[in-house]
């Protein structure tokens, strides 16, 4: 991997707007893709799993508070979960609401 990572010190930018990579020492975890079977070049699962947050965030151009900044961090991360665990969101919720309501504990997904 060591020449790899040589090839790429050793190339020149003619283009300004290039040249600022060569001042980088490209770490060879940037390449590790090409010799471990099965790593993915690229992180398209991670933005995936977030792509429905970015879109909300875009459309309402994010939030004006603390208050809706966790808000917005509590809602998608409790739907986020329902979603990879086959669990109604919206059942999640109303469960919620009534517990809350009776003064019982709040619901938990952090198992099952």
């Amino acid at each position: 991997m060591g020449n790899l990572t040589a090839r790429f010190a050793i190339v020149q930018y003619p283009d300004e707007e290039f040249s600022e990579i060569q001042e980088y020492d490209l770490p060879q975890d940037y390449f590790r893709f090409l010799f471990t079977e099965g790593l993915e070049p690229t992180n398209n699962h991670g933005e995936q799993e977030i792509r429905h947050t970015v879109i909300d965030r875009r459309i309402r151009q994010g939030t004006r508070g603390e208050a809706g900044q966790r808000y917005h961090e509590r809602m998608w991360s409790s739907i986020a979960t329902c979603r990879k665990r086959g669990r109604s969101f919206f059942e999640f919720l109303l469960e919620s609401i009534q517990a809350h309501q009776a003064g019982q504990l709040a619901l938990s997904l952090l198992h099952g």
